[in-house]
């Protein structure tokens, strides 16, 4: 009879314990692992556990609603720095941010704007340093432009400042010709002036 009662109650804990394992330990150890895979970054996976009306179904449908959340603002931040990093500025998170996330969300607004007008305050300013380029080297061109015109000038002036120097010279060697004619024929009227007395 003992060894009758001993199997009896063995095998009634052995049954509770089984059942205890199926509807917690095994949920337990399920939920375990998804919170890892969450924490490791991981929405994708599956979850297979069901949800039911206790306690480990309320809890296995509160991890998968955070499960989708986190999903839908990773995604939602991704996609918007994606699109900036595209040239689009014109975007604005759609995911539902509640909570401490709210803060993410203006954090993200406030990126995408001040980099907007970032970027065109650098375009702004490319048209200016392009506009001041096109001004210098159009500047630099009518400068080249008037010291090759001056170049020009200077030349002209040089040999015309020639030709006159020439033509001093020439005056200058003709004067001087002259001069010594003008002596011969000073001598010439002395010497006939005296002949003229003489006779």
């Amino acid at each position: 009879f003992s060894i009758a009662v001993f199997f009896f109650f063995f095998f009634i804990l052995l049954a509770i314990s089984i059942f205890v394992k199926k509807l917690i330990i095994n949920p337990v150890v399920a939920i375990d692992k998804e919170m890892l895979e969450i924490s490791n970054g991981n929405f994708s996976a599956d979850f297979r556990l069901k949800a039911d009306k206790t306690e480990i179904g309320n809890l296995v449908t509160s991890i998968t609603q955070l499960k989708s959340f986190l999903k839908d603002i990773i995604s939602d931040i991704g996609l918007c720095y994606s699109e900036v990093a595209n040239g689009n500025f014109d975007i604005k998170p759609n995911a539902e941010y509640v909570g401490e996330f709210l803060a993410l969300e203006t954090s993200l607004n406030k990126t995408i704007v001040d980099l907007s007008n970032t970027i065109s305050q650098i375009d702004n300013s490319s048209d200016l340093v392009s506009s001041g380029a096109m001004q210098v080297s159009n500047n630099s061109q009518t400068m080249a432009q008037g010291a090759t015109e001056q170049a020009s000038s200077i030349e002209e002036l040089s040999a015309t400042i020639q030709e006159i120097s020439d033509h001093v010279m020439t005056s200058a060697q003709n004067a001087f010709s002259a001069n010594q004619k003008m002596a011969m024929v000073d001598v010439e009227v002395k010497h006939s002036y005296e002949l003229m007395q003489n006779m």
